[in-house]
Parts: C-alpha cells; sequence; structure tokens
C-alpha cells in the first residue's frame, strides 16, 4: 500500500483500518478474520462498513478544507417547507 492510502486509513478505528489494509494487499478473507479474531463469515460485512465509514471520513475531512470541492453527496433531497400560495384552491 502506498503511504497515501495508509494515510487514509488513520481516520478510521483500528479495526476497520486494520481489515482495510489487509483486503488490499490480497489477504483472503481467513487471514483477515485471523488476524481480527472474528468469524470469517463476518469479514465480508465488516469491509462494507469500513468502506461506508472510510467514504464517509473522506468526505466529512474534504468539506473542512477550504477551496476543495467535495464529491456529491448522495442521499434524497433537503426537504422544503411549503407555503399555502404554492398550491391552489380546490
Amino acid at each position: 500500500m502506498s503511504p497515501e492510502q495508509d494515510d487514509e486509513l488513520a481516520v478510521l478505528p483500528e479495526r476497520y483500518a486494520t481489515a482495510l489494509r489487509l483486503a488490499r494487499t490480497g489477504a483472503t478473507p481467513t487471514r483477515i478474520a485471523d488476524d481480527l479474531e472474528i468469524p470469517v463469515e463476518s469479514v465480508a460485512a465488516l469491509l462494507v462498513l469500513a468502506e461506508a465509514k472510510l467514504d464517509t471520513a473522506t468526505r466529512r475531512l474534504a468539506r473542512a478544507k477550504p477551496g476543495t470541492d467535495p464529491p456529491a453527496e448522495a442521499g434524497p433531497p433537503a426537504a422544503t417547507t411549503a407555503k399555502s400560495d404554492d398550491f391552489p384552491e380546490t
């Protein structure tokens, strides 16, 4: 792994960072499970959570840096308040 990739993992709790570090270096699910002392069946879910947490942390850091444009956020549009004159009378 490159130093940049290692730096980005530093924002995660150690268990998630270790799981991603191992996966990115080609470790098998069995190896990851053994190193983290978890059931091998939970490795896939742990990696999904770790990637999601890393994505969230990366977006927050990008928003915190002045002069940067963070990636577009996914999700529903922000709610708006409708006024009574927005609707025709029936």
